[in-house]
């Protein structure tokens, strides 16, 4: 009888020890990611980097060896975006990765740029006292992207993980007009310091929107104040029931202005220079259709998935004049109606997220739309 006992019990052992393999099997179902991580030179193993396969699925996440080899295990069958990341250099990111069941997919290397950075502080013009909590932006000439700071208590900032490259770096508080630096370059594992912004409470503009009557007020009208030094530089404002609009704090400089009634956009042909502690007034608009459109949508490099709330903004390279400025729908279109034909034109798409785009000698042709589709990239 215990002989039996035994036996029973060596038999439920291994009925358990297999129900585990069993599940132990079934819990190793997955595939797998591998890869390296490398220097900019694609030989120098980069050690201890984090690794995220990103799903809403199964999310795994690792590092690299001494190798700069990684390998991401046990994910479920999917589509993955990997992010790769360490201090001292520039994240990078690979979308539509496959990942399929007891396969490995290999060869998933990243090369890592060196990051740069920059520092400087804050100062108030007038006394050189320092401003706290200014908006501190840094924005690429090259591709569009930007990185942004806030300012302590000292008024100064510091920003790293920038690529290499031209930037412009801007400023802004209450009560004090937003500022611009530009010509900023930026190299890979250097740091660019001592960057001094002083910020002063600058100029005003202001002035009405009628109808073609010189009588009727257009209220809502759309009010766009263009930097022509500075072509990321631009304000806008609306007009009240009295057609009256203002921009009470404009830094000193050189602008074009235009205005948006519904579909149709106009301008100003004659630059306006704002000086610190100057007010213009009487800038005045007239609802007196100009003609020339450019429309078209923007997507993702799928060709498929719209771009909403992009920015899309067009502006005279020829002349002091010339500014139109809207943002895609959910369907990723935009409609610029109404513009100065004959002038050459650039054109800049870009949104937070994304890698700009630039289309340069665009002409506008009278009584005609230009249709411009554009793709835009995940950074």
């Amino acid at each position: 009888m215990v002989r039996v006992k035994n036996i029973i019990v060596v038999l439920m052992i291994g009925l358990c020890v297999a129900t585990f393999t069993i599940i132990d099997i079934a819990q190793a179902k997955g595939g797998s990611i591998s890869g390296h991580i490398y220097e900019a030179d694609g030989k120098t193993p980069i050690g201890n980097a984090r690794v995220k396969g990103v799903s809403a699925i199964s999310p795994k996440e690792t590092t690299t060896d001494t190798n700069g080899f990684f390998i991401l295990k046990e994910m479920n069958a999917g589509i993955y975006l990997v992010q790769v990341s360490t201090d001292g250099y520039v994240s990078a990111s690979k979308g539509n990765v496959s990942v399929q069941d007891n396969h490995i997919t290999s060869n998933m290397d990243f090369i890592l740029l060196r990051s740069g950075t920059i520092s400087g502080s804050v100062f108030n013009e007038l006394d050189s006292s320092p401003i706290a909590e200014s908006n501190i932006k840094i924005f690429s000439v090259d591709n569009g992207r930007s990185w942004h700071s806030i300012s302590e208590s000292d008024g100064s900032f510091h920003i790293s993980g920038i690529i290499t490259g031209r930037y412009i770096i801007s400023a802004e508080a209450n009560g004090f007009a937003k500022l611009f630096v530009q010509n900023l370059k930026i190299e890979s594992g250097k740091e660019l310091g001592n960057i001094n912004l002083n910020l002063n409470t600058g100029g005003s503009i202001s002035g009405k929107v009628f109808e073609s009557d010189e009588v009727t007020a257009i209220s809502s009208a759309e009010i766009f104040l263009f930097d022509l030094n500075i072509p990321t530089n631009f304000l806008t404002t609306t007009s009240n029931a009295s057609g009256e609009y203002s921009f009470d704090v404009v830094s000193a400089g050189e602008y074009s202005i235009s205005c948006k009634i519904g579909e149709n956009s106009f301008y100003k042909s004659d630059s306006l220079l704002i000086t610190d502690g100057g007010n213009l007034l009487g800038i005045d608009f007239l609802n007196v259709a100009n003609t020339g459109t450019v429309a078209g949508t923007v997507k993702e490099v799928d060709l498929f998935t719209p771009v909403a709330g992009a920015v899309v903004a067009i502006y005279s390279i020829s002349i002091d004049e010339g500014f139109y400025y809207e943002e895609t729908n959910s369907d990723g279109a935009y409609n610029l109606t109404n513009i100065l034909p004959g002038i050459e034109y650039e054109m800049k798409i870009y949104k937070d997220g994304y890698i700009g785009e630039i289309r340069e000698n665009i002409i506008i042709t009278e009584n005609q739309t230009q249709i411009i589709d554009v793709i835009l990239q995940h950074e």
